[in-house]
């Protein structure tokens, strides 16, 4: 009788159910696939460099725009300025890719961050796609730009600019990663010192910084004339009209793009992986192709980042420039401003002013 009662009794099965049926298994965990997402936005940014790149290069026309007659008389700083910024470039370039691959690490997420920069720079002509907006300095190293070869470019003659060749390009890498080094420090040092911080109070103090830093290198170059602006809103800007006016969003749209990559590399786990290619973790795919489909996706990142946080807000702004906006510039920061100069036709932002505020002449018309 104890032996009887002792036996556990299986429960009824649930209703609707046969006895004989197994329960069904837990559901597998979905996948978001952003991260293919990002890679394939990482290949046409990939595809857009080699298609504009490539042409521009083996087409013959690239050539050093002329300074003109115009004395220029801080060279010392342009130099300076160049041999600084193919520094930290080179500086980067060993630290990210060259000293891990050798150390048998591989491509790491800093290595990627500083080609998706690299891919980041083909984007940078964007900043004029509808209207002039920078002056570079022609006596600066150059070969003038690739707007020709980007389908729909609207502005003529940006291939004439003097596109910095050795600070330009060089910087969207130590913008990039190089800011995300800093920002990810001082987030770290932040987070330290001031328990109760949030996060999002965290970032806003580190945009704050790179808003201050880049303020005061920006007016230094503006000052020395390594670039000038020359289609600003004056009520956004300081100096207005002058060739070293300032707009004050330019430091903020420089601090957009840094804080980008530096909350990119914020979110990088033990493994190395970051918000945009973590799902790679658990994927069954080999090694090597994890290491290209993150390339990808991380290029892919850089890509969007540039364009959203700095190439469109720059061509809208300038958009908004009104011929006051347009000073007269010496010759060696004229090469590709084919408008708003005197003796030139008035450019898209000059002619749409003038329609905001109907001072378009009655010859311009339609009948």
């Amino acid at each position: 009788m104890s032996a009887i009662t002792s036996q556990r009794t299986a429960p009824p099965p649930a209703a609707g159910r046969s006895a004989n049926v197994p329960s069904a298994a837990p559901a597998a965990e979905r996948r978001s696939g952003t991260v293919w997402l990002w890679a394939t936005v990482g290949v046409v940014g990939f595809a857009y460099m080699a298609w504009v790149w490539i042409p521009w290069v083996l087409s013959g026309k690239t050539h050093q725009p002329n300074p003109g007659s115009d004395h220029y008389k801080y060279m010392g700083v342009l130099i300076a300025t160049e041999v600084l910024s193919s520094g930290m470039f080179l500086s980067l370039l060993w630290w990210s890719i060259v000293r891990p691959v050798r150390a048998g690490r591989g491509l790491t997420l800093d290595g990627k961050l500083f080609i998706g920069g690299t891919v980041a720079s083909s984007l940078d002509v964007f900043y004029a796609f509808m209207n002039p907006t920078w002056a570079m300095n022609a006596h600066a190293v150059s070969l003038g730009t690739w707007s020709t070869n980007i389908p729909g470019f609207a502005n003529p003659g940006q291939n004439d600019n003097a596109w910095g060749l050795l600070w330009c390009l060089p910087a969207y890498i130590w913008l990039g990663l190089g800011a995300s080094l800093v920002g990810t420090a001082l987030l770290s040092r932040l987070r330290a010192r001031f328990g109760r911080l949030s996060t999002v109070g965290a970032y806003v103090l580190v945009l704050a910084a790179f808003y201050v830093v880049f303020a005061v290198i920006e007016n230094i170059w503006l000052r020395t004339q390594v670039y000038t602006y020359v289609s600003v809103p004056s009520s956004l800007s300081l100096w207005a009209g002058k060739t070293y006016q300032f707009p004050l969003y330019s430091p903020l749209l420089i601090g957009l793009y840094c804080l980008s990559y530096t909350w990119l590399r914020d979110s990088r786990d033990e493994h190395d992986r970051c918000a945009v290619d973590r799902e790679l973790g658990s994927s069954r795919l080999g090694a090597r192709t994890k290491t290209l489909v993150s390339l990808l996706a991380i290029t892919g990142y850089a890509a969007v980042t540039t364009m959203v946080a700095y190439q469109i807000p720059w061509d809208w702004m300038s958009m908004n420039a009104g011929p006051q906006a347009f000073p007269v510039l010496p010759s060696y920061l004229q090469p590709g401003e084919d408008c708003g100069q005197p003796g030139t036709p008035l450019c898209a932002s000059e002619y749409l002013y003038r329609l905001r505020h109907h001072q378009v002449p009655t010859g311009d018309r339609i009948p």
